[in-house]
Formats: structure tokens, C-alpha cells, sequence
């Protein structure tokens, strides 16, 4: 069965906006506080496309593609953390958005907490899920491990076998039964853009150690968040825990692990995760208990 039945019984959206001049796919749907669910690396809004249903009778969900992923046009250059904030504040604007609680996977994460830090006065709270930006990251320790994720990536984009699409969804999904045909082909078709592997190496820029650490998330950047953060970790994340700098750097938080998971849980376990999550955007972090589910 298509992911997109997740769809079925409820009014969405999928249109282009014209967000700092950058025409940006969105999905959007329900009515309410904004939500602005963002990505990983390399991803695209369908990472959302389970979870929505959930939402749509008590928040307005906008999932995006974010600058230079999925179908949004490229803005050409390195796609650096000023680049992503950017365009998600030009996309606010568009929407007549004042604030909106953010929620965000990997990059998406990164990318929610350097704007919680920059621009509180657009955030209500964040969720932070898997989130990169650890200043003692194997991107400074390890160069190895990082150049492996960018071969990966590569070859997912640049070869013409759909097996190094599958293999790079692979590095991220632990969960064999979620890792299905129809999201190769969907990821396939995507990096298969021509636009999109002209600007693969721009789109990586933020995994090269000089615009890592000059966005990296420091304890510095961290105590800026005055917003309330829910953390959440799938148990089987290929990364490992990356939580230990979050809980010493964020002053209000929660942490959450969802087990048998592994870097998406809102598409992983869509209706375990929603319920957190919705307890945590209706209730704040008093709705959200620590541990493992």
C-alpha cells in the first residue's frame, strides 16, 4: 500500500511558495499553531507523510523542503546553516507565520535549534530529533566515518542503480518493514533531478569541518534556546546517542528514546511518536515523561 493512503480523510495541500525567492514544495494540512516539521541531509518532506493525520485536528502542519532538497530549487552555493535559516524565515513570512513550533529530524533538528537560539521570537517550542551539531561530532574526530557518509550519499545520488539509493536509506532506517520499494523510488527520482546532482557537494557543505564547527552547537549557542525542547533518540540510530550534549547544554528539556528505532522515528513509529510529540506541543515538557517507549 502507498505511504500516501496516510493521506486519505482529511484535507492537505502540496504546493510551491515562493519563500526569498527559492519556489519551495510544502505539504500542508490542518488548522491550528503552525508546525514546521524540517528533514535530514539529502531528505525531503515525505519523511512526514506518516505522522500527519495526527496533527491535522488540532495543529496546522507544514512539512517543507528545505533549501535545495527534495523539489525546492537549489539556491546555488554551499548550502551552509545561513542558507536553510534563511529560506525557513523567508517561508514564515510567506505564510503570514508570526512563530510555530518547530520540529525537526537530523539536519532539520540542527537547523531548529540554530534558529531557536537566532530567532526565539519565531519559535514557540522545538523538538529536536537526532539532531547533529555536537562539537565533539566524528566530524571533527573522525573524518573517516563523515567521508563514508558522503560516498553513500554520492553514489545514492550519482549512480544509476537504485541499490545505492536503498543503500543510503539503509544508513538511516534499522527497520527493514519501513525501508520499502516506493521510498527508493520516491528518494531515486529526487536525486536523480539534474539540479540535484549538479549541487550534491554544495548540498553537503555543513559536513566539512570548517562550516561544521563554525555552526556547531555549543554550550554557548545552547543556553540562547529559551524555548522548551523535547529530544528525541531512536534506540538503533546507526550515529549512537548523541543526546549527552543536549541534556548538559539545553536548560529546558526532556529526552525521550524510542526503542527498535533508528534515525526516523516520525516515520519509523509515526503514531508513537505523534502522541509524545502532541503531548509535548499541547502540554508542554509537564506533558512529557523521560524514558524509553
Amino acid at each position: 500500500m502507498t505511504f500516501w493512503m496516510d493521506l486519505t480523510g482529511f484535507t492537505y495541500h502540496l504546493e510551491y511558495v515562493d519563500a526569498g525567492g527559492l519556489n519551495t514544495r510544502v505539504l500542508r494540512a490542518g488548522k491550528g499553531e503552525p508546525v514546521i516539521c524540517l528533514h535530514g541531509i539529502s531528505g525531503h518532506l515525505e519523511a512526514f507523510v506518516p505522522m500527519v493525520r495526527h496533527y491535522v485536528n488540532d495543529f496546522e502542519l507544514h512539512a517543507i523542503d528545505m533549501a535545495g532538497h527534495g523539489y525546492t530549487q537549489t539556491p546555488g552555493g554551499p548550502v551552509t546553516m545561513d542558507t536553510l535559516c534563511d529560506h525557513i524565515v523567508a517561508y514564515m513570512d510567506a505564510a503570514h507565520i508570526d512563530k510555530a513550533h518547530f520540529v525537526g529530524i537530523s539536519l532539520g533538528g540542527w537547523v531548529s535549534a540554530w534558529l531557536a537560539a537566532h530567532h526565539p521570537d519565531r519559535i514557540l517550542t522545538t523538538t529536536l530529533i537526532a539532531p547533529p551539531g555536537d562539537p565533539h561530532s566524528p566530524v571533527a574526530s573522525n573524518p573517516a566515518f563523515v567521508e563514508h557518509l558522503r560516498k553513500i550519499t554520492r553514489e545514492g545520488v550519482l549512480g544509476t542503480d537504485k541499490e545505492f539509493t536503498r543503500k543510503r536509506l539503509a544508513a538511516v532506517l534499522t527497520n527493514p518493514d519501513v525501508l520499502t520499494d516506493e521510498l527508493v523510488d520516491v528518494r531515486y527520482a529526487i536525486y536523480h533531478q539534474p539540479t540535484f546532482q549538479a549541487g550534491i557537494e554544495d548540498l553537503m557543505a555543513l559536513t566539512h569541518l570548517d562550516q561544521y564547527e563554525k555552526f556547531s552547537l555549543t554550550p554557548g549557542v545552547l543556553a540562547k534556546i529559551k524555548s522548551e525542547v523535547l529530544v528525541v533518540w531512536g534506540e538503533n540510530d546507526p550515529s549512537g546517542d548523541g543526546t549527552p550534549f543536549l541534556r548538559e547544554g539545553l536548560a529546558r528539556k526532556k529526552i525521550v528514546f524510542f526503542k527498535k528505532t533508528g534515525h526516523l522515528p516520525p516515520y519509523e513509529r509515526a503514531e508513537d511518536f505523534a502522541r509524545v510529540n502532541l503531548a509535548f506541543l499541547k502540554h508542554g515538557l509537564a506533558g512529557v515523561e523521560e524514558g524509553s517507549i
